[in-house]
């Protein structure tokens, strides 16, 4: 990469066909494996008190629409410490990991931890990554059915109550 641009290094999830946005980070797809989806729920909760937000969380808010924002890591070793031991278990689930150029003057944020650039601005360099294993659901955002179908784990809903069986009734 020339000193006009970066390299970021992403985990992404493919998204349906004609969803909004065709590739999304784990902690905001919107379609997931039922084990993804277990996965990230169990990875977010532990990353919301280990890994560093944006220096401004409200950030996200400044960039909508076309101009919105991805986070990354500058290289492939800090991808790889970010996401430690979910990182083989979240491409056996179909995530796929991208290189991306991104101009410098689409860097909106560069720490050691992570990288916020604007997406549009930013071409893909390389993806790779497999298929889903199993049928995607509707994810991430909270959806209440993704948690029931993520059965049998840390997360488990029970259905005819709606609360988590890992709390006390």
């Amino acid at each position: 990469m020339s000193r006009e641009s970066m390299s970021v290094w992403r985990l992404e999830f493919p998204q349906p066909s004609g969803w909004r946005i065709d590739w999304l980070g784990p902690y905001t797809s919107h379609w997931l494996t039922a084990e993804a989806e277990e996965i990230v729920r169990y990875m977010e909760a532990e990353h919301c008190v280990t890994h560093p937000h944006p220096r401004d969380p409200s950030i996200f808010e400044s960039y909508p629409g076309d101009d919105r924002l991805f986070c990354g890591c500058a290289s492939r070793p800090l991808l790889e410490r970010w996401f430690g031991d979910y990182l083989p278990r979240l491409l056996e689930q179909g995530g796929y990991i991208t290189h991306y150029s991104v101009p410098m003057d689409a860097v909106v944020e560069d720490s050691p931890e992570q990288v916020l650039f604007i997406t549009r601005r930013a071409t893909v360099v390389e993806r790779s990554g497999h298929k889903a294993p199993t049928p995607l659901i509707r994810s991430s955002a909270g959806s209440r059915t993704s948690i029931i179908a993520a059965s049998d784990g840390k997360y488990d809903f029970r259905a005819e109550s709606g609360t988590p069986s890992s709390l006390p009734h």
